[in-house]
């Protein structure tokens, strides 16, 4: 007996479902492994203030900006910024955009960043703080323009950065 063709249909129709059921998850791989341009924060606008225990301010320390990937795993520091504090204490950094790959629908694919801040000089401690850690929710723009101006205050006795050596990709 020849099937009707309304079973052939039917058969069809199966193979169709099944093929496309397989090939799903292959197209969702592929798209999740092409990589999208993104804007993103290299460093935010504000002004750091350091002072001395006795809340003068600290002429010439030397203030780092450190950008880090907080996640995903390992933290990993991608950028540094470098600057001396003025006569009344205070460094003022501008903001700074670039743009980076990002893989969105992979599990690690969308990096978060964080900006940590130490100032230094000879005869004090180092301060360190911790300045902001960007929102993904927002615009670079608006993340780089969010940040609070942070007060570092310089203990006397001597002491560096905790990451002062570290070395970009180590």
């Amino acid at each position: 007996m020849e099937p009707t063709q309304s079973t052939a249909k039917k058969r069809s129709r199966f193979w169709i479902w099944i093929a496309a059921l397989a090939g799903l998850p292959l197209l969702l791989f592929a798209v999740s492994i092409i990589p999208w341009r993104s804007a993103t924060l290299l460093r935010p606008e504000g002004t750091i203030r350091v002072v001395d225990e006795s809340g003068n301010p600290v002429v010439g320390a030397r203030v780092i900006v450190r950008r880090y990937r907080v996640g995903p795993p390992p933290r990993v520091e991608t950028h540094r910024f470098v600057q001396q504090s003025d006569t009344r204490g205070l460094v003022r950094f501008e903001m700074k955009l670039d743009t980076e790959r990002i893989f969105p629908l992979l599990m690690h694919g969308v990096p978060q960043w964080g900006f940590e801040v130490c100032a230094t000089k000879p005869a004090y401690r180092a301060a360190v703080a911790r300045w902001l850690v960007v929102d993904r929710r927002r615009s670079p723009k608006e993340n780089g323009h969010a940040v609070p101006e942070l007060s570092l205050t310089l203990a006397t006795g001597s002491g560096e950065c905790p990451w002062a050596h570290y070395q970009k990709g180590r």
